[in-house]
Parts: structure tokens; C-alpha cells; sequence
């Protein structure tokens, strides 16, 4: 492949963070103030962000989530190097998974609002560019602002459609939902990730906290102003969400038990990245994922939906 194209087309309240808030903060703090959190944590432990580096901290406990995001994945949607596949990354963040598409021989768009993140995509693309088949194009650019610039994200033309982490974040996610579908050619996938009620809850007591319990049970949300936003949805809204859209929902289940989730307490971080030990803890996240009694503490849900085939 050769150097990823990269285009800088955040609007101008992006470009102006971390120094200046955009006017409607207040009443819509979602995006806003994830991205602060994600500028502050790039400013404070970049290495910790970047976790694709073999140095960082966090290397071995991402790769770990990777291959489970991945292992889910395998016989429904098929991102093997053996069919080349036109693939939608929105907010693709450092390249987790546009990475490895690229070195499969997949043609990629990235998208995401945070510059140090696509920055650090972009630097991990050139890296591989003498090694892999496929071709990588980057947006910096809010996905509620896909049709900047459109030409680069046309509808139907895309094979699959990634939005993982994505729209539990995002003031609108229905509507940012919609315009991804539009995206896929008539049999796409869309694979969504989100975070889940009330596994979510459960993880990340110090932003129920901050919101109050009260307002955490009848809103659903969990949140550190200026730091971040999320509402977790319970399976049910999920796949409305994706009905919405006009998909057909193939699968929802659980994930992220153990890593990042109410039982990682049970996981040894210091044999995360040995590879019989990897694979055990996938075992288990299996195990919990088919529990009738725990597998809705999960702390994020995983879809997969189908566009519909082109009518004759």
C-alpha cells in the first residue's frame, strides 16, 4: 500500500478544542466532552492512548479486547484477507482494527474526531506500508458530519460498516445510526458496539457518582462533566436502534465481562498477553455470555445487522 490519504475536516468548534467549548455545550455535552477527555488523556499519558505501541502500557490488555471483538465476529462477517472487502471505520481511533484490515488487503476509510488519535492511525499505517495489500484513506471529522466530504463516504458503497464504541457516546445515535446504513451495499454488515445497561453501571460506579444515582436510573446516564458522556442501552433499545435504520439485526450478545468489565477482578493482568492465558479468559467470557442468570451484566453489547438485498 502506499502512505495513507489523510484529510483534515473537522469543523471548526473540533479544531478549537481543548481551548474553547462550542456555544451549545450545555445542551449537548456528548461529543464535546468525550473529546476533551480523550485530548486530556493524549496530553497526560500518551503512551497509555496509544496502545498499538509494543512499549505501551495498555498493549497487551487492548490486544486482549481486540481478539475477543474479533473472535465474536468470526463466521458472520467475514474480514479474512481472502475477499477484499470496502470497509467503513467510523471513529476508527488509533487503527485497531484498520490496521490489521489494511494489512489483510482490505481498502479502508477511517473517520474520528480526535486529531492526536488519527494521528497516531496515520503513523501506524505508514509503518506497515511497505507490508500490506490494502489501502487506508483517513477523516478527521465528527461522524455526525459524514458528508464532510461526502465524495469520500458515498451511500451503498461500502461492504461493511464498523461503530464500535460509537454511538452510546453520541447526542443522536439513531440518527448517526441511519446515515452509516446508508453507507452499506445491499447485504452489508453493520457491527455496532455499545456500552450495555447495567453492566456498564456496574463498572464505572465513580460516573454514577458524579450524575447521582437517581438521575443514573431514570436517564441512563453515566457521565464526568468535561470528561466524559455515555448512555448505556439495554439490548431492547439497541436493536431498535438498528431496526431503525432499516437493518436486520443477526445477532446481540453480551461482551466484556472480565476485561474492562464488572469481573475484572478475576482476570491476573500480569499474564494478559500469554496466549494459552488469553484464550482462557475468551473461554470464560463464553461461558458468562451464555449464563442465563449473568449474561445481562456485560459491559457492552455486541451486533451485527444486514442491509437489506437489492430488490430484482
Amino acid at each position: 500500500m502506499t502512505a495513507p490519504k489523510t484529510h483534515w475536516a473537522a469543523s471548526p468548534w473540533i479544531q478549537a478544542l481543548p481551548d474553547e467549548l462550542p456555544q451549545w455545550v450545555e445542551e449537548r455535552p456528548q461529543t464535546p466532552w468525550n473529546l476533551l477527555g480523550m485530548l486530556r488523556g493524549w496530553d497526560e499519558h500518551p503512551k497509555s492512548m496509544d496502545f498499538l505501541d509494543p512499549g505501551s502500557p495498555n498493549f497487551s490488555w487492548k490486544a486482549l479486547q481486540t481478539r475477543l471483538y474479533l473472535e465474536q465476529l468470526e463466521g458472520v462477517v467475514d474480514l479474512g484477507p481472502a475477499q477484499p472487502k470496502r470497509v467503513l471505520d467510523a471513529a476508527c481511533g488509533i487503527g485497531r482494527f484498520l490496521v490489521p484490515l489494511v494489512e489483510a488487503g482490505h481498502e479502508v476509510v477511517g473517520i474520528d474526531a480526535c486529531r492526536p488519535s488519527l494521528q497516531a492511525a496515520e503513523s501506524h499505517l505508514g509503518q506497515i506500508a511497505n507490508q500490506a495489500d490494502g489501502s487506508a484513506t483517513l477523516i478527521w471529522s465528527d461522524v455526525d458530519e459524514l458528508v464532510v466530504p461526502f465524495d469520500l463516504v458515498p451511500d451503498a458503497s461500502f461492504d461493511v460498516v464498523l461503530a464500535i464504541e460509537l454511538l452510546c457516546y453520541l447526542a443522536d445515535p439513531a440518527s448517526v445510526a441511519r446515515s452509516l446504513a446508508t453507507r452499506l451495499k445491499p447485504g452489508g454488515h453493520l457491527v455496532v458496539s455499545v456500552e450495555a445497561w447495567p453492566g456498564a453501571l456496574l463498572t464505572d460506579l465513580h460516573a454514577a457518582r458524579k450524575v447521582g444515582l437517581e438521575r443514573c436510573l431514570q436517564d441512563r446516564v453515566l457521565a464526568v462533566p468535561l470528561d466524559r458522556w455515555v448512555h448505556p442501552f439495554d439490548e431492547e433499545e439497541l436493536a431498535s436502534i438498528l431496526e431503525g435504520a432499516g437493518m436486520e439485526v443477526l445477532f446481540i450478545h453480551g461482551t466484556h465481562y472480565l476485561p474492562d468489565g464488572p469481573m475484572m477482578d478475576m482476570i491476573d493482568p500480569s499474564l494478559v498477553g500469554t496466549p494459552d492465558y488469553d484464550t482462557e479468559v475468551l473461554r470464560l467470557e463464553a461461558l458468562l455470555r451464555n449464563d442465563p442468570a449473568l449474561s445481562s451484566c456485560a459491559r457492552a453489547w455486541l451486533a451485527v445487522a444486514r442491509a437489506p438485498e437489492s430488490t430484482p
